[in-house]
């Protein structure tokens, strides 16, 4: 009787598991489905078999990123992620929810993004592999191979439906955290100071982890020019978030809303303050009991 029982919980267990990668197997056809017709036809990923969906970035998410393996033996970078925004989807989902939106100028945010991070060499900006390429419905470009947005980590991925509960449970441990933090402070040092530029727009969904647990920046739709830290040349196209286009993370838009009449020490203040609104955030996905404080973070 007691081998009987062990070997029907065991059929049992056989057939749950053979469900579940089925189901996976149904989900990345239909994931392949989806894009094929649009994107896979792109020439920056004639290269790249795409695996599934891991990650977003981004406002409002609005970035969903694939997991992706290059096709060519040898390849510098035999594992990539494959970044897509829906236009079509988010012009279809406005409209569906009775809310006409213009998205033109956000549009064009997303395109000068791109623009700034085939620009930007620099260890803590996220390396482009492929650049930006669009379809009318698509935008699509290919980076280093990402783990998610702090963003993710944050919402313990629950804006990607197919995420593994291990990769959902995932935790940073305060070691972690406070490397994270050290180089995104340092990324944004590089901008300042060396590249005269200030990125605007920092926030979980444009603080990106890679494979290999490094932080770096994304996000760049807002980033302007410096002047002596004085008056901002180069200034992004005129965009602000509204009630039609609402900002994901409120909390960062006064720190974010940058550099009029900006001084060197109020760009040390706008860091700051940055830094430790994300050591806020980050509270909520430290490992341990309850948390780990800010206190513990900065120490």
């Amino acid at each position: 009787m007691g081998y009987s029982n062990y070997y029907e919980k065991l059929k049992k267990g056989l057939t749950t598991s053979l469900t579940a990668a089925a189901g996976a197997v149904s989900r990345a056809a239909e994931v392949a489905k989806d894009l094929a017709e649009d994107v896979l036809t792109l020439k920056c990923l004639k290269d790249y078999k795409l695996a599934g969906h891991v990650a977003t970035a981004g406002p409002g998410n609005s970035w969903k990123i694939f997991a992706a393996v290059n096709k060519k033996p040898g390849a510098v970078f035999p594992e990539a992620s494959v970044w897509i925004l829906d236009k079509k989807g988010l012009i279809d989902q406005a409209s569906r929810a009775g809310r006409a939106r213009g998205f033109d100028s956000f549009f064009e945010l997303q395109r000068r993004s791109c623009t700034q991070l085939v620009k930007i060499k620099h260890p803590g900006v996220i390396k482009v592999i492929e650049p930006l390429e669009e379809t009318n419905g698509q935008m699509v470009f290919v980076t280093e191979p990402i783990f998610g947005s702090l963003a993710n980590m944050i919402t313990q991925f629950r804006e990607v439906p197919s995420t593994p509960d291990d990769r959902a449970a995932a935790v940073l441990s305060p070691l972690e955290a406070k490397y994270g933090l050290y180089h995104v402070a340092e990324t944004l040092q590089f901008l300042h100071q060396e590249a005269r530029l200030a990125h605007c727009n920092l926030n979980p969904g444009s603080v990106i982890i890679t494979k290999d647990g490094g932080w770096k920046l994304a996000g760049f739709e807002f980033a302007g020019g410096i002047a002596d830290f004085g008056v901002q040349s180069g200034a992004a196209v005129a965009f602000e978030y509204t009630s039609a286009h609402p900002s994901p993370w409120e909390e960062y838009s006064a720190v974010s809303s940058c550099l009029a009449a900006a001084s060197k020490l109020r760009l040390i203040w706008l860091r700051a303050a940055s830094l430790c609104m994300l050591l806020r955030q980050l509270g909520c996905c430290c490992g341990g009991d309850g948390g780990v404080s800010n206190v513990q973070l900065l120490s």
